[in-house]
């Protein structure tokens, strides 16, 4: 989808600059549990690391262009033989925050699937278990390449440099490991069939966002409550954008770019009126007081007007520009199978084969360890991921 856009004039940050405030961090983590707030993350408010493209297809990356000369963008690239992260997902990445404040931020969370689908709102089944395990993997195995555009607290900037990471980690414990990490996570093995804990591990540079004044605060119960995808998106990045202010305008091109949405001349009405179903969904939730659109004579020159009252800043405690509010999606491409290359870690001694030999090892493999007298049997994902360790796909 080739997405090109009016760009709204908005005055280039010179200086970074973050609103201090005077909280005690005790204070904050008692108002964090008892309210529900949870921290998200700056770049995954601003950046669409997750799509809402609910058609793309397995070993298709997305590749998100910021600039003309092609040297601001983001990639992202699902694992061999899977998709890249979807909206679904995005609840999964709140459940996990939850996990993470009730844990008192520790780089490592643990829990069962049932905790994390409590967290995250979804109801426990069969099917939606699936569905989150799934996820998870997603999430652990999806690799993000960020060219000029991450923004990292510690240095309260954003890093000219390219940054190639994955948003976190999966691992299991048993109850004897568990409890060498703390005696409180025996309380997670209440019921026999509780035999492991997950244990997630988030990255490096998104951890250190999220301890250090790279996010901000929102209400869990607030992001369930929103039924309509592009609505979540466009909700977590007018408040970041609006710092506060109690009125925000914005072009329909520049909200395109960013959820992002085509602006095709074929596809811009459409666009527009998904904008504004969104927009129906903040102010019937009460997110926003209001909001008034301005068809300007014609779509492609339309803007939005959104209102907020003094209410609507209750939890926004730690508030600052990150340098990301002006930047638009001027493009994007999909990166198909024969664009990618899953050759990270590669080393020299690794057998070369073709794809379809790799999945026919798969099969193999897979036929062996279900004949194997163990108790868990590896997803087709992991034997993928323990035979990548062996082979190099040419």
């Amino acid at each position: 989808m080739e997405v090109k856009v009016k760009t709204e004039l908005i005055k280039p940050i010179s200086e970074i600059r973050i609103e201090e405030e005077n909280y005690e961090t005790e204070k904050l983590l008692d108002m964090e549990e008892t309210k529900n707030i949870i921290r998200i993350e700056m770049n995954t408010i601003e950046y669409p690391l997750l799509t809402k493209n609910k058609k793309i297809d397995i070993n298709t990356g997305i590749k998100y262009i910021f600039n003309d000369k092609k040297n601001q963008f983001i990639e992202v690239i699902p694992a061999l033989n899977s998709k890249i992260p979807h909206e679904f997902d995005k609840r999964i990445f709140h459940g996990l925050m939850s996990l993470l404040r009730d844990q008192k931020y520790n780089r490592k969370v643990y829990f069962y699937y049932k905790l994390l689908m409590e967290k995250s709102g979804i109801k426990y089944n069969g099917r939606t278990l699936k569905a989150v395990k799934e996820s998870l993997n997603r999430l652990a195995t999806t690799s993000y390449t960020f060219n000029n555009c991450f923004y990292y607290n510690p240095n309260a900037n954003i890093l000219n440099r390219e940054i190639k990471t994955k948003m976190l980690s999966i691992d299991t414990v048993t109850f004897e490991e568990a409890i060498k990490v703390s005696n409180n996570l025996s309380e997670y093995f209440y019921h026999h069939k509780i035999k492991e804990l997950i244990e997630v591990t988030f990255d490096e540079k998104i951890f250190d966002n999220i301890i250090s004044k790279g996010f901000l605060y929102f209400n869990a119960a607030d992001l369930q409550l929103i039924e309509y995808d592009i609505a979540r998106s466009l909700y977590t990045m007018i408040t970041k954008w609006r710092n506060k202010a109690l009125y925000i305008k914005r072009y329909s091109s520049f909200l395109a770019s960013r959820i992002p949405l085509s602006w095709k001349k074929e596809n811009i009405n459409k666009s527009v009126k998904s904008i504004i179903k969104a927009f129906d969904e903040l102010k019937e939730k009460k997110l926003i007081s209001g909001y008034h659109f301005e068809k300007n004579k014609k779509y492609e020159n339309s803007y939005f007007e959104i209102f907020f009252e003094k209410g609507h800043n209750k939890n926004l405690f730690l508030t600052h520009k990150t340098g990301q509010e002006q930047l638009q999606i001027s493009g994007t491409e999909n990166l198909s199978k024969s664009k990618l290359k899953y050759t990270a870690e590669i080393t020299s001694d690794k057998q070369k084969i073709t794809l379809e030999e790799f999945n026919n090892l798969v099969i193999e493999q897979m036929k062996k360890t279900n004949n194997m007298n163990i108790k868990v049997k590896p997803t087709k994902e992991q034997t993928e991921n323990y035979l990548l360790q062996e082979y190099e796909i040419i």
